[in-house]
């Protein structure tokens, strides 16, 4: 085995995200010593063609700044994942990668001129207010995101534990916006329970170091139970580590294939050498889960060990690594994000752009109602007195409404709201004046959170414990 096939073999297999509170964790970074260099021409193409935007274009720009400029748009162009990481946002990403932040529970990354959500945490305020996978952040605080970089992405929304930040989204061509209040979060990497019938449940929130034994335990316990049909939530899982998928899938696929990745001049194939699987999984999917999340449930859907219930995966079927570029005097601490393989499941399917495809597919919409098309966003950054007129007026009347303080929602400040914000500040102990202040509406959006909790019916896993329960 080559060097270089040696070092790929520990890449990531998921797009490596800057996550805004959650370590994604180990990655590969190295530098690729190759004989294939640009020919003197070119390299003196390159030199005229920098020197014509320095001295032609109006913009005082050094030949560092313009060298930046150069390889961003190179690495923009490869393809949608790869990047060109400048110091700082090397920096915020490694920081991020082992260290507990206060944000909202996302991560993001550049596409084009988009900064991105590629993962959404459950029991993270951006889930609870509704943000997707794929969702796209054009603003936040009323800045223009559009164009920017992650680095300034992660500036703007990340913050001050319990302060608020307002996110503006492009969802499907139509504009959306979120009020979401910052928070410290640390998600256990595995949840497990038994649930009725017998019926084991294990709940993975990303395939980082380690994951692998924490399902293993699990596993024992489930054992020890003789449970041996298992409810395997991979929901809004982004991924993580290949090595780890491969290992979690041992235990579940029989002998056999799991995943082959494909590079430019080679190609992997991860097998089991489980000659006795003796569980049963349903596994669950939703259209945030992606990559190493779609390895599991296609290996386990085309071998044969399970069924995939829920809605399809996002649909990430390449291959990112982590690339620390060589240094200079000027140029020290970069890093570059490339795309070096992709991958296909035992059956020969292309996970990329198409997703995994439920055996049984559920919508999971018990919240539809209360979705941001319906539900306008509570930015609490005004205060609204009696009289007033605003769109933020009648978002504050549709969660008095479901709160059951007003019957209905005019978005103007009338006699009805201010009686029933009255009535709400009474019940919450807050100042009695019927103005819709910062604090009042902070505690609308905290409630109104609580009470979208107490109407979520899980239509999804309900499916997966009917699956056991009449085998079909």
């Amino acid at each position: 085995m080559s060097k270089n096939k040696k070092l790929f073999l520990k890449i990531v297999a998921i797009v490596i995200a800057l996550s805004l509170f959650v370590a994604i964790p180990v990655y590969s970074q190295f530098f690729i010593i190759s004989n294939d260099y640009p020919t003197d021409q070119q390299m003196d193409y390159i030199k005229k063609v920098l020197q014509v935007a320095k001295v032609y274009h109006i913009g005082k720009y050094s030949y560092d700044d313009l060298i930046d400029m150069m390889f961003a748009g190179l690495f923009k162009s490869l393809d949608k994942y790869s990047e060109y990481m400048k110091p700082q946002e090397a920096k915020d990403f490694t920081e991020s990668v082992n260290g507990e932040f206060s944000g909202i529970g996302v991560q993001i990354e550049k596409q084009d001129d988009y900064i991105v959500i590629t993962g959404v945490f459950d029991g993270t305020p951006a889930k609870e207010a509704g943000l997707k996978v794929g969702d796209k952040i054009i603003a936040a605080d009323g800045k223009s995101l559009v164009g920017k970089t992650t680095d300034d992405a992660v500036k703007l929304i990340r913050g001050q534990e319990g302060t608020t930040v307002v996110i503006d989204i492009l969802r499907d061509g139509k504009t959306y916006r979120f009020s979401i209040v910052r928070r410290k979060i640390k998600i256990p990497v595995v949840e497990y329970k038994v649930l009725e019938n017998d019926i084991g449940y294990i709940k993975l929130t990303q395939f980082s170091q380690g994951a692998s034994n924490e399902v293993k335990k699990a596993l024992d316990e489930f054992d020890k139970k003789g449970i041996r049909n298992i409810i395997f939530d991979v929901r809004n899982n982004p991924g993580g580590l290949l090595d780890e998928v491969v290992k979690i899938c041992e235990f579940f696929v029989p002998e056999g294939p799991i995943v082959t990745i494909e590079y430019n001049t080679f190609k992997d194939e991860y097998k089991s050498k489980n000659k006795n699987p003796k569980y049963k999984l349903a596994v669950l999917t939703n259209e945030s889960s992606a990559s190493a999340s779609e390895i599991f449930a296609q290996a386990i859907k085309d071998r044969k060990v399970g069924v995939v219930i829920g809605t399809k995966t996002y649909g990430k079927g390449t291959v990112q690594t982590l690339i620390s570029l060589p240094e200079t005097a000027t140029k020290k601490g970069y890093m570059a994000k490339v795309t070096v393989a992709k991958y296909k499941s035992p059956s020969g399917y292309y996970v990329d752009g198409k997703g995994v495809i439920p055996n049984i597919e559920v919508q999971d919409d018990s919240l539809s109602q209360f979705g941001p098309d319906k539900i306008l966003a509570l930015t609490a950054t005004k205060k609204y007195k009696k009289g007033d007129m605003d769109l933020e007026v009648l978002a504050a009347q549709q969660r008095l409404y479901y709160l059951r303080y007003l019957s209905s929602w005019t978005g103007k400040m009338d006699d009805a709201t201010v009686n029933a914000i009255k009535k709400f500040q009474k019940d919450n102990k807050l100042s009695l004046n019927g103005v819709l202040d910062i604090t009042t509406q902070k505690k609308l959006n905290e409630r109104f959170t609580e009470f979208l909790k107490s109407k979520y019916v899980d239509k999804q896993l309900q499916r997966a414990i009917q699956y056991f329960k009449q085998g079909k």
